[in-house]
């Protein structure tokens, strides 16, 4: 591929400042991101930016600064201001191999009357993602978005596939699938959600990223986000943190609890 030499050259110097720790700004972080979208550096300095600023740990300017890019640049948008919209995924990169459980919250959530725009992908971390799971009940996972909005519409649940060039025409799709491990992209391309929806409850895999995440939202979205953090999303099988960006003081309880 074709690159261009000074970019590639600003984009190793901020891979070199997050190798020493060093935190982007927003901005920096959008540059970043929109270099690597416009496929406008080499893959490999793409998958060693992402690498470091993994294992550096991302901030919530960071995650806003590559939402940003994302959904600015990458994202084929719908309207749907009229419904109460409800977006339910989780970041993934659990590591426990579990089923999408997400999913099955979502559909028990749409069958009670909520209406439910979930944005997710194949899987790259855990055995099954949730476009895989949907596709493999029948769902036509490579529709536009305003075929989803219009399911969401009508059937009260829609899922836009985050891999797809129908929904993320420029780059998300190649990024996601070239690489096996997660990284901040995960969680800020989940924030790009095609529909916006303001009322979110999200897993997160780690109390790393629950702590960072609702920053990044109030710095990204507006709405009110619930964050999970057990096994990736809540669990029956120990402890759950809690967390609203409304409200950032966080919550642990044993999820029996929330079975009364």
């Amino acid at each position: 591929m074709d690159f261009n030499t000074e970019k590639n050259r600003v984009l190793g110097e901020m891979i070199t400042h997050l190798i020493a720790k060093t935190d982007l700004t927003r901005d920096e972080s959008f540059s970043a991101f929109q270099m690597i979208l416009n496929n406008e550096v080499s893959e490999m300095q793409q998958g060693a930016f992402l690498a470091a600023l993994t294992a550096k740990g991302e901030n919530a300017a960071e995650v806003a600064g590559g939402w940003q890019a994302v959904y600015d640049l990458d994202t084929e948008k719908v309207t749907l201001d009229d419904l109460e919209v409800v977006d339910n995924c989780g970041t993934g990169m659990d590591s426990f191999k579990t089923f999408n459980i997400s999913t099955a919250a979502a559909l028990v959530g749409a069958a009670g009357g909520v209406h439910i725009a979930r944005h997710g992908a194949r899987a790259i971390t855990s055995a099954r993602g949730t476009v895989d799971m949907a596709e493999s009940l029948g769902v036509d996972m490579e529709c536009d978005v305003k075929t989803v909005a219009g399911s969401i519409r009508k059937c009260g649940i829609g899922l836009f596939n985050g891999m797809s060039p129908r929904v993320h025409p420029m780059a998300l799709g190649r990024i996601l699938s070239q690489i096996c491990f997660g990284s901040p992209l995960n969680i800020a391309a989940s924030l790009a959600n095609p529909a916006m929806p303001k009322i979110a409850v999200r897993g997160v895999y780690s109390p790393f990223s629950s702590d960072r995440l609702p920053r990044s939202w109030t710095r990204s979205v507006t709405g009110m986000p619930l964050l999970f953090m057990g096994l990736s999303r809540s669990t029956t099988r120990g402890w759950t943190k809690l967390l609203s960006a409304e409200q950032p003081k966080e919550s642990t309880f044993p999820m029996v609890l929330l079975r009364n």
